[in-house]
Protein backbone atom coordinates (compact mmCIF):
# COMPACT_ATOMS: atom_id res chain seq x y z
CA UNK A 1 0.00 0.00 0.00
CA UNK A 2 1.49 3.68 -1.19
CA UNK A 3 2.39 5.50 1.51
CA UNK A 4 -0.56 8.60 2.28
CA UNK A 5 1.94 11.67 2.17
CA UNK A 6 3.32 10.62 -1.52
CA UNK A 7 6.01 13.02 -1.78
CA UNK A 8 5.56 15.11 1.66
CA UNK A 9 8.57 15.30 3.60
CA UNK A 10 7.94 14.98 7.03
CA UNK A 11 10.27 16.78 9.91
CA UNK A 12 10.89 13.85 12.34
CA UNK A 13 14.58 14.43 13.22
CA UNK A 14 16.79 16.14 15.85
CA UNK A 15 14.73 17.77 18.56
CA UNK A 16 11.49 16.13 17.59
CA UNK A 17 12.08 13.46 20.75
CA UNK A 18 9.03 13.85 22.97
CA UNK A 19 6.14 15.27 19.38
CA UNK A 20 2.57 13.62 19.44
CA UNK A 21 2.58 11.73 16.03
CA UNK A 22 0.48 9.36 14.25
CA UNK A 23 1.69 6.01 13.54
CA UNK A 24 0.05 3.10 11.26
CA UNK A 25 -1.17 0.15 12.96
CA UNK A 26 -3.17 -2.52 10.92
CA UNK A 27 -2.06 -1.90 7.91
CA UNK A 28 -4.83 0.85 7.49
CA UNK A 29 -5.25 3.51 10.42
CA UNK A 30 -3.37 5.45 12.01
CA UNK A 31 -3.18 6.15 15.68
CA UNK A 32 -1.91 8.66 17.98
CA UNK A 33 1.79 8.08 19.77
CA UNK A 34 4.40 10.18 20.84
CA UNK A 35 7.77 9.93 19.67
CA UNK A 36 10.03 8.56 22.88
CA UNK A 37 13.92 7.66 21.36
CA UNK A 38 15.12 7.32 17.50
CA UNK A 39 18.67 5.27 16.10
CA UNK A 40 21.59 7.23 15.39
CA UNK A 41 20.67 6.32 11.72
CA UNK A 42 16.92 8.45 12.09
CA UNK A 43 15.36 5.31 10.52
CA UNK A 44 13.84 3.73 13.44
CA UNK A 45 11.88 4.75 16.46
CA UNK A 46 10.80 4.02 20.33
CA UNK A 47 7.45 5.30 20.20
CA UNK A 48 4.47 5.21 22.96
CA UNK A 49 1.08 4.97 21.95
CA UNK A 50 -1.89 6.58 23.49
CA UNK A 51 -3.31 5.24 26.05
CA UNK A 52 -7.00 5.72 24.67
CA UNK A 53 -5.96 4.22 21.41
CA UNK A 54 -8.51 1.10 20.58
CA UNK A 55 -6.17 -1.30 19.65
CA UNK A 56 -4.57 -3.85 22.13
CA UNK A 57 -0.75 -2.16 22.12
CA UNK A 58 -2.50 1.12 23.99
CA UNK A 59 -0.26 2.66 26.44
CA UNK A 60 3.01 0.21 25.72
CA UNK A 61 5.97 0.65 23.93
CA UNK A 62 6.83 -0.18 20.61
CA UNK A 63 10.19 -0.35 19.05
CA UNK A 64 11.97 0.08 15.65
CA UNK A 65 9.54 1.52 14.13
CA UNK A 66 10.15 2.88 11.22
CA UNK A 67 9.92 6.70 10.00
CA UNK A 68 7.68 5.21 6.75
CA UNK A 69 4.88 4.00 8.79
CA UNK A 70 4.84 7.68 10.69
CA UNK A 71 3.28 11.02 10.21
CA UNK A 72 3.40 14.54 11.66
CA UNK A 73 -0.01 16.39 12.11
CA UNK A 74 0.47 17.41 8.25
CA UNK A 75 0.35 21.00 9.60
CA UNK A 76 -1.26 23.12 6.99
CA UNK A 77 -1.87 20.30 4.02
CA UNK A 78 -5.44 19.56 3.79
CA UNK A 79 -4.63 17.41 1.00
CA UNK A 80 -2.65 15.39 2.73
CA UNK A 81 -4.85 14.77 5.49
CA UNK A 82 -8.01 13.94 3.40
CA UNK A 83 -5.76 10.84 2.37
CA UNK A 84 -5.22 9.54 5.82
CA UNK A 85 -7.92 6.96 7.69
CA UNK A 86 -7.44 7.79 11.71
CA UNK A 87 -8.24 4.83 14.11
CA UNK A 88 -10.27 5.47 16.73
CA UNK A 89 -9.07 6.79 20.29
CA UNK A 90 -10.54 8.56 22.91
CA UNK A 91 -9.58 12.67 22.36
CA UNK A 92 -7.32 14.61 24.96
CA UNK A 93 -10.59 16.62 26.33
CA UNK A 94 -12.72 13.36 26.80
CA UNK A 95 -9.18 11.66 28.56
CA UNK A 96 -9.02 14.71 30.71
CA UNK A 97 -12.66 14.70 32.03
CA UNK A 98 -12.29 10.88 32.73
CA UNK A 99 -8.94 10.58 34.76
CA UNK A 100 -7.26 11.96 37.66
CA UNK A 101 -4.45 11.12 39.08
CA UNK A 102 -5.00 9.68 42.12
CA UNK A 103 -7.52 6.81 40.07
CA UNK A 104 -4.19 6.39 37.95
CA UNK A 105 -1.70 5.84 40.97
CA UNK A 106 -4.03 3.68 42.52
CA UNK A 107 -4.20 0.96 39.25
CA UNK A 108 -0.79 -0.25 39.44
CA UNK A 109 -2.04 -3.57 37.36
CA UNK A 110 -2.21 -1.19 34.23
CA UNK A 111 0.39 0.88 32.34
CA UNK A 112 3.66 0.04 31.56
CA UNK A 113 7.01 0.70 31.89
CA UNK A 114 10.08 1.30 29.51
CA UNK A 115 13.60 -0.88 29.85
CA UNK A 116 15.63 2.33 31.02
CA UNK A 117 13.07 1.82 34.22
CA UNK A 118 13.68 -1.42 34.65
CA UNK A 119 17.49 -1.02 34.42
CA UNK A 120 17.23 1.49 37.00
CA UNK A 121 15.42 -0.10 39.22
CA UNK A 122 16.10 -4.02 38.60
CA UNK A 123 19.60 -3.89 40.24
CA UNK A 124 17.56 -3.33 43.48
CA UNK A 125 15.29 -5.54 43.11
CA UNK A 126 16.35 -7.41 46.56
CA UNK A 127 16.10 -4.25 49.02
CA UNK A 128 12.68 -3.07 47.05
CA UNK A 129 11.25 -6.53 48.27
CA UNK A 130 12.49 -6.67 51.76
CA UNK A 131 11.01 -3.21 52.02
CA UNK A 132 7.98 -4.92 51.39
CA UNK A 133 7.71 -7.68 53.62
CA UNK A 134 10.38 -7.04 56.13
CA UNK A 135 10.88 -3.47 56.12
CA UNK A 136 12.52 -3.58 59.99
CA UNK A 137 15.22 -5.94 59.02
CA UNK A 138 16.95 -3.52 56.69
CA UNK A 139 19.95 -1.77 58.22
CA UNK A 140 20.85 0.03 55.51
CA UNK A 141 20.12 4.03 55.04
CA UNK A 142 16.70 4.52 52.96
CA UNK A 143 16.40 7.77 53.11
CA UNK A 144 12.04 7.18 52.59
CA UNK A 145 12.09 5.46 55.54
CA UNK A 146 14.64 7.30 57.16
CA UNK A 147 11.71 10.40 56.60
CA UNK A 148 8.70 8.67 57.49
CA UNK A 149 9.58 7.28 60.55
CA UNK A 150 10.86 10.89 62.02
CA UNK A 151 6.96 11.93 60.79
CA UNK A 152 5.36 9.09 62.75
CA UNK A 153 7.32 10.18 65.56
CA UNK A 154 6.19 13.88 65.96
CA UNK A 155 2.53 12.84 64.55
CA UNK A 156 3.33 13.54 60.92
CA UNK A 157 1.36 11.83 57.97
CA UNK A 158 1.17 8.96 58.37
CA UNK A 159 2.14 6.05 55.58
CA UNK A 160 2.51 8.21 52.64
CA UNK A 161 5.20 9.76 50.68
CA UNK A 162 3.85 12.33 48.79
CA UNK A 163 7.48 13.23 46.74
CA UNK A 164 7.24 13.46 43.21
CA UNK A 165 9.91 15.87 42.02
CA UNK A 166 11.43 15.99 38.40
CA UNK A 167 9.36 12.56 37.64
CA UNK A 168 6.53 13.18 35.56
CA UNK A 169 3.02 11.24 36.00
CA UNK A 170 3.88 8.46 33.66
CA UNK A 171 6.90 7.87 35.26
CA UNK A 172 4.83 7.82 38.40
CA UNK A 173 2.54 5.09 36.91
CA UNK A 174 5.45 3.17 35.40
CA UNK A 175 7.18 2.40 38.57
CA UNK A 176 4.02 1.55 40.17
CA UNK A 177 3.69 -0.81 37.41
CA UNK A 178 7.01 -2.54 37.70
CA UNK A 179 6.70 -2.65 40.95
CA UNK A 180 3.38 -4.35 40.57
CA UNK A 181 5.04 -6.89 37.88
CA UNK A 182 8.45 -7.53 39.46
CA UNK A 183 8.69 -8.03 43.29
CA UNK A 184 7.17 -10.84 44.69
CA UNK A 185 3.67 -10.26 46.92
CA UNK A 186 3.01 -7.02 44.92
CA UNK A 187 0.03 -8.07 43.25
CA UNK A 188 -1.52 -8.44 46.70
CA UNK A 189 -0.21 -6.09 49.01
CA UNK A 190 -1.00 -3.03 47.24
CA UNK A 191 -2.20 -1.33 50.42
CA UNK A 192 1.07 -2.04 51.59
CA UNK A 193 3.34 -0.13 49.20
CA UNK A 194 1.38 2.15 47.14
CA UNK A 195 2.69 5.70 48.29
CA UNK A 196 4.62 4.39 50.75
CA UNK A 197 8.33 3.46 51.56
CA UNK A 198 8.59 1.10 49.14
CA UNK A 199 7.30 2.72 46.35
CA UNK A 200 9.31 6.01 47.38
CA UNK A 201 12.36 4.46 47.64
CA UNK A 202 11.85 3.17 44.12
CA UNK A 203 11.41 6.66 43.06
CA UNK A 204 14.75 8.00 44.58
CA UNK A 205 16.20 5.28 42.93
CA UNK A 206 15.07 6.19 39.40
CA UNK A 207 15.78 9.90 39.97
CA UNK A 208 19.22 8.56 41.33
CA UNK A 209 19.73 6.68 37.84
CA UNK A 210 18.64 9.87 36.41
CA UNK A 211 21.54 12.14 37.32
CA UNK A 212 23.68 9.55 38.66
CA UNK A 213 26.50 11.77 36.51
CA UNK A 214 25.35 15.01 37.61
CA UNK A 215 25.47 13.86 41.73
CA UNK A 216 28.87 11.71 40.74
CA UNK A 217 30.63 15.19 39.60
CA UNK A 218 29.57 16.36 42.60
CA UNK A 219 30.90 13.99 44.60
CA UNK A 220 34.34 13.75 42.69
CA UNK A 221 34.42 17.57 43.10
CA UNK A 222 33.73 18.03 47.06
CA UNK A 223 36.06 15.72 48.92
CA UNK A 224 35.16 17.27 52.20
CA UNK A 225 31.83 15.43 52.41
CA UNK A 226 33.32 11.70 51.73
CA UNK A 227 33.63 11.26 55.19
CA UNK A 228 29.92 11.85 55.80
CA UNK A 229 29.00 9.26 53.49
CA UNK A 230 29.41 5.15 53.68
CA UNK A 231 30.49 5.21 49.85
CA UNK A 232 29.75 7.18 46.54
CA UNK A 233 26.66 5.13 46.13
CA UNK A 234 24.86 6.21 49.52
CA UNK A 235 25.75 9.55 48.78
CA UNK A 236 23.98 9.31 45.21
CA UNK A 237 21.10 8.25 46.52
CA UNK A 238 20.97 10.60 49.51
CA UNK A 239 21.38 13.29 46.93
CA UNK A 240 18.44 11.78 45.15
CA UNK A 241 15.92 11.79 47.72
CA UNK A 242 16.58 15.46 48.34
CA UNK A 243 16.23 16.54 44.61
CA UNK A 244 12.76 14.17 44.85
CA UNK A 245 11.68 16.03 48.21
CA UNK A 246 12.71 19.80 47.46
CA UNK A 247 11.68 19.89 43.91
CA UNK A 248 8.16 18.43 44.47
CA UNK A 249 5.40 20.98 43.42
CA UNK A 250 8.03 23.16 42.04
CA UNK A 251 8.73 22.28 38.30
CA UNK A 252 5.25 21.80 37.35
CA UNK A 253 3.06 23.93 39.07
CA UNK A 254 0.09 22.84 40.83
CA UNK A 255 -0.27 19.95 38.86
CA UNK A 256 1.97 17.62 37.30
CA UNK A 257 1.95 17.64 33.22
CA UNK A 258 0.95 14.60 30.90
CA UNK A 259 3.15 14.67 28.66
CA UNK A 260 1.06 11.89 26.54
CA UNK A 261 -2.07 14.30 26.83
CA UNK A 262 -0.22 17.37 25.89
CA UNK A 263 1.42 15.79 22.82
CA UNK A 264 -2.04 14.64 21.72
CA UNK A 265 -3.72 18.08 22.07
CA UNK A 266 -1.05 19.64 19.43
CA UNK A 267 -1.53 16.86 17.65
CA UNK A 268 -5.05 16.96 17.81
CA UNK A 269 -5.14 21.08 17.49
CA UNK A 270 -7.17 22.43 14.23
CA UNK A 271 -6.28 19.80 11.95
CA UNK A 272 -9.10 18.45 10.20
CA UNK A 273 -10.23 17.17 6.41
CA UNK A 274 -8.92 13.42 7.74
CA UNK A 275 -9.98 10.66 5.14
CA UNK A 276 -12.63 12.79 3.30
CA UNK A 277 -11.05 11.34 -0.06
CA UNK A 278 -9.89 7.99 0.98
CA UNK A 279 -13.20 6.81 3.31
CA UNK A 280 -14.38 6.16 6.46
CA UNK A 281 -12.46 6.57 9.60
CA UNK A 282 -12.16 2.90 12.21
CA UNK A 283 -15.99 2.12 13.04
CA UNK A 284 -17.29 5.14 11.16
CA UNK A 285 -15.68 7.27 13.91
CA UNK A 286 -15.95 11.06 12.96
CA UNK A 287 -13.03 12.91 15.46
CA UNK A 288 -14.97 16.14 15.66
CA UNK A 289 -18.22 15.53 16.17
CA UNK A 290 -18.37 14.12 19.91
CA UNK A 291 -18.94 17.63 21.71
CA UNK A 292 -15.30 18.26 20.59
CA UNK A 293 -13.98 21.84 21.72
CA UNK A 294 -13.57 22.74 18.04
CA UNK A 295 -17.33 22.99 17.28
CA UNK A 296 -17.24 26.22 19.49
CA UNK A 297 -15.89 27.95 16.45
CA UNK A 298 -17.45 28.86 12.62
CA UNK A 299 -17.16 25.69 10.55
CA UNK A 300 -15.36 27.80 7.74
CA UNK A 301 -12.44 28.54 10.40
CA UNK A 302 -12.36 25.12 11.75
CA UNK A 303 -11.97 23.25 8.71
CA UNK A 304 -9.95 25.58 6.22
CA UNK A 305 -12.22 24.49 3.60
CA UNK A 306 -15.63 23.20 3.45
CA UNK A 307 -15.44 18.99 4.42
CA UNK A 308 -16.77 17.54 1.19
CA UNK A 309 -15.80 14.29 0.58
CA UNK A 310 -13.73 13.67 -2.75
CA UNK A 311 -14.65 11.07 -5.71
CA UNK A 312 -12.44 8.48 -4.55
CA UNK A 313 -13.95 8.21 -0.96
CA UNK A 314 -14.73 5.16 -0.37
CA UNK A 315 -18.93 4.77 -0.46
CA UNK A 316 -19.45 1.23 -0.60
CA UNK A 317 -17.15 0.39 2.24
CA UNK A 318 -19.29 3.05 4.40
CA UNK A 319 -22.61 1.24 3.17
CA UNK A 320 -21.20 -2.02 4.30
CA UNK A 321 -20.45 -0.61 7.61
CA UNK A 322 -24.06 0.19 8.33
CA UNK A 323 -25.41 -2.68 6.93
CA UNK A 324 -23.22 -4.68 9.25
CA UNK A 325 -24.11 -2.62 12.03
CA UNK A 326 -28.41 -2.81 11.14
CA UNK A 327 -27.75 -6.59 10.99
CA UNK A 328 -25.85 -6.61 14.09
CA UNK A 329 -28.65 -4.46 16.17
CA UNK A 330 -31.53 -6.85 14.56
CA UNK A 331 -29.82 -9.52 15.84
CA UNK A 332 -29.34 -8.65 19.69
CA UNK A 333 -33.07 -6.61 19.08
CA UNK A 334 -34.50 -10.52 18.81
CA UNK A 335 -32.37 -11.94 20.88
CA UNK A 336 -33.54 -9.65 24.02
CA UNK A 337 -37.21 -9.96 22.69
CA UNK A 338 -36.16 -14.01 23.32
CA UNK A 339 -35.10 -13.64 26.47
CA UNK A 340 -37.99 -11.32 27.75
CA UNK A 341 -40.51 -13.13 29.91
CA UNK A 342 -43.77 -14.29 28.09
CA UNK A 343 -46.95 -12.38 29.87
CA UNK A 344 -48.83 -14.10 32.74
CA UNK A 345 -51.94 -15.80 31.33
CA UNK A 346 -54.54 -13.98 32.60
CA UNK A 347 -57.19 -16.01 35.50
CA UNK A 348 -60.62 -16.56 33.55
CA UNK A 349 -63.42 -15.19 34.82
CA UNK A 350 -65.81 -17.04 37.25
CA UNK A 351 -69.09 -17.62 35.53
CA UNK A 352 -71.80 -16.39 37.86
Amino acid sequence: MSHPRGNITINLGVGRVGKGVLAMHREKYYYPCRLIARDSRKQRWTIKWWRHNTHKLAGQYEFNVSTSRLLDGLWGNAEARRQVRLGEWKRAYMAQELEDEEELLSKPEQGSYTPAIHDALEPHINILTQLLHQPEDIESDIPAKTWLETQTEIGGIGKSIPFTGTLTLQDLIAVNHWYYKNIKGASTLQHLWIGSIPIGHARTLLVAARQRTLFVDSWESSPEIHSQFVDIDTYVVDRAWELLRVRTGYDKGPGRADVDIEALKILESRNYQWGLDKGIHENNWNPWGEFAPELAIGSKIRDGSPPVRGPNFNLEEESQWIDEKSRVYEAERAEREKQRPLPKPKAAKRAD
